[in-house]
């Protein structure tokens, strides 16, 4: 019998993130880092590449982040900005993405932690608590930053 037809979770490697969407990650993480008033004007564009990357998977959205030494440099200068109105941007994709796969996040906590160098146990009760702020801070704090 197929895996198509068992009914058993996929693996973790196998999520979805595609090679174009871990760019378009890189886009946005760069642009909005870059900008500033001018992210106002660039919000449209940036939310149709947020919705091209729907599908992808919020632990592989923070892997393609985090496992990029720049873009996690970028997103660490965004969570380190005076005003928080790009790491409220970012927080509310990564809140979409986990109430959305929220059901099924458990079952890939053990590979995500291994993958951002940290522990299921570090990062289980952040998750529980729906606490997305503080799971991204720690995960900023990790040694994830190797590239693929």
């Amino acid at each position: 019998m197929s895996a198509i037809c068992e009914n058993r979770p996929l693996q973790y490697a196998d999520l979805y993130c595609r090679d174009e969407d871990r760019e378009i990650i890189g886009t946005i993480i760069r642009t909005a880092e870059k900008g500033n008033i001018d992210l106002l004007w660039k919000r449209k564009a940036l939310d149709a590449l947020g919705e091209k990357i729907m599908p992808v998977h919020p632990y592989k959205f923070l892997s393609a982040i985090l496992l990029d030494p720049d873009l996690k440099t970028c997103l660490k200068n965004i969570f380190n900005e005076f005003f928080p109105f790009k790491k409220n941007g970012f927080l509310g994709g990564v809140k979409k993405g986990m109430e959305r796969e929220y059901a099924n996040l458990d079952t890939y906590v053990n590979e995500f932690a291994t993958e951002m160098g940290t522990t299921a146990q570090k990062i289980r009760p952040l998750i529980q608590a729906k606490d997305w702020n503080a799971l991204v801070c720690h995960l900023l704090e990790t040694d994830s930053g190797r590239k693929r």
